[in-house]
């Protein structure tokens, strides 16, 4: 093959090659910014479940402020509420001063562009403990 013939060839080469490596390392940027922002939103809910519940007055409005907490921050963190999940334990009497509240949340993180439901690149999970106060 002469010069002439391979002229610009090169630079087909490469974009072809750049794009081949470029393309991967978009979606694993991707799919760990998707990780970090189910990340940033499991401690944030389980700081704020276990905080309510150990504030709050009687067991129903601690059960209603939870799912009122978890449905605003899967939506200020654009989760799926499906993908959320809290578990609440307590010991002592809960609510009630002096008890002792654990959270522990999971967010199930979707891959991207994957329509599969099934699909997952992991669940993300955090515990917190809050202990309620002993005098109001």
């Amino acid at each position: 093959m002469s010069a002439e013939a391979s002229r610009g060839s090169v630079v087909v080469e490469f974009l072809g090659l750049g794009l081949l490596l470029a393309v991967p390392l978009v979606y694993l940027l991707v799919t760990m910014s998707q990780v970090e922002r189910a990340s940033l939103a499991v401690v944030t809910l389980a700081e704020e479940s276990s905080r309510a519940h150990a504030t709050a007055a009687s067991p129903w409005s601690a059960g209603a402020w939870q799912q009122r907490v978890e449905k605003e921050i899967a939506r200020d963190y654009g989760l799926d509420p499906a993908a959320v999940s809290v578990t609440i334990s307590c010991s002592g009497s809960c609510p009630g001063p002096g008890s002792r509240v654990t959270a522990v949340a999971s967010v199930k993180v979707a891959l991207p562009l994957v329509p599969v439901t099934a699909a997952r690149a992991g669940t993300v999970r955090s515990t917190s403990v809050t202990l309620a106060p002993r005098y109001g």
